[in-house]
Formats: C-alpha cells, structure tokens, sequence
C-alpha cells in the first residue's frame, strides 16, 4: 500500500516514528474510503470519504465480516446476509453455477498457492530434499480434484501473464521415482519427519494438505498436519515458525 506521509508524520511520535500503532486500527491512503470501525476477528466497517478526489463511490457504507468457513460464507449468501462472498471452496462454486440468485464471478488472477520450504530447519535446507518434496506434489490431481479446473499449474515465480515470465526452468512435473532418488542422494534413504501448517480459513488447502500428505508416504516422508485458525497462521507465516506452511500471495512487477 502508498500511505499518506503527512498523516503518518502527523501521528508518528518518538517511540513510533513509522506510526505503526495508529495504523493497526486506522487508514493513511488516498482510497474513496474511510475505516469507521475495526473488530479483529469479526468485522470492519469502512465508510465513503467527503473529501475523496475521484468518483463518489457507489456504497455510503460497506461491512466486512470475517467467516471462518466457507461453508457457513456460502449459506449467508445464499439467505442474502450478505451481498459478495469470497473465497469459496471450488465444489462450492460448481454449485452455484445454476443459481439464479447468485453470480459466479471468476477470471485469472495473479495470486499463487505454494508451500513455503524454511530452510532454517533440516534437512528442508538440502537442496535435493526440497527438489523431491517438489516432485512429489501430485499438482495434476490437485487442479482436477481439490481446484475443479479453477486454477492452472505454477511452473514459474509469477503467472505467466506477467512481463517477464518464463516457463523455460521449469521441470518439476509428479515424479515419485525421481523424488526417491534424490532423498537417497541427499542421505534420507528412509524419508524423515516434519511438520506441515494451513490457514483453516482457506477452504482448498486441507484437502490439498492430505493429500499432499499421502504422496509424500510414497517417498518415505511423514507429515504432522497442523491446521492453524487464520491468526495464528498468519503469525506462524510472518515469523517463519514452523518447517512448511502454505502461502498464498500475488507478485508485484513494475
């Protein structure tokens, strides 16, 4: 985000000289909205700006509500409690794709879904290691079961749409016999041990999780699933916690 550096000035003080408290619970942009009111882990109310520069926005008022599950998102909408609900499960999609009370909106967005590797705990720092876990993703089934064709395969750092991106260095298609000769190759004959957090927020990630979690059986490797509340995911991720943790976020290109 681009804050405002005048009215972060205005409230920074000598022990906060960036104005981070004042931002946890207030907004220094140039959007057409203003934050009325925060409640975290239920919802944020934002109201229309007077002094906004563009177009009056068309809502006086816009709710945000925090819904752990899915589940529970789609039901509001379908009783009208709400008027948008993101972050849908993909079956959840399919379902509404004959509503006549509700639209499926869908287009190819630039956010990504990986699994960070933290090379701070062994053997994730074994370049070989991460190379197996890489094959033995079995990204063919996740798009056609866990994603229901919404999504496309990573073979990049960032969507191939954007400037600059290449498929050429890619080569990390399911491969269970390659993924075992380089677990033998970096010494782990046997597999290992280790830890995998998701946001239970996100309703793709558990069944993508267990799955990913027998494919790696196949190669010898044990996954403890953990599944986090989404504040205490975010935290995990922010402060690099624990050994793999999913991640979904959107590259910025100049």
């Amino acid at each position: 985000p681009i804050f405002d550096a005048t009215k972060c000035k205005e409230m920074a003080t000598t022990e906060d000289p960036w104005a981070r408290a004042f931002l946890d619970t207030n907004v220094a942009g140039f959007g057409p909205y203003d934050l009325k009111e925060i409640t975290r882990g239920q919802q944020l109310v934002a109201t229309a700006r007077a002094d906004y520069y563009g177009e009056k926005p068309f809502f006086e008022t816009v709710f945000f509500r925090e819904v752990p599950a899915s589940g529970t998102r789609l039901q509001l909408l379908r009783g009208g409690a709400v008027d948008i609900a993101q972050g849908l499960s993909p079956t959840e999609m399919k379902s509404l794709a004959g509503a006549t009370d509700a639209t499926v909106t869908s287009v190819e967005a630039s956010q990504m879904l990986w699994i960070e590797l933290n090379t701070a705990f062994a053997p994730l720092d074994n370049a070989k290691v991460r190379q197996a876990l890489n094959y033995a993703m079995p990204k063919r089934q996740v798009l056609e079961t866990v994603l229901q064709g919404y999504g496309k395969k990573m073979t990049a750092v960032m969507p191939l749409f954007y400037p600059g991106a290449t498929d050429e260095f890619y080569h990390f298609d399911e491969d269970i016999e390659k993924a075992k000769t380089l677990l033998d190759e970096a010494g782990f004959p046997n597999g290992f041990e280790t830890v995998l957090a998701y946001n239970a927020g996100n309703p793709v990630e558990e069944p993508i999780a267990i799955m990913y979690q027998t494919a790696l059986k196949q190669i010898g490797v044990t996954v403890e699933l953990k599944k986090l509340p989404a504040g205490t995911f975010f935290d995990s991720l922010t402060k690099r916690t624990v050994r793999m943790i999913f991640n979904l976020d959107a590259p910025w290109t100049p």
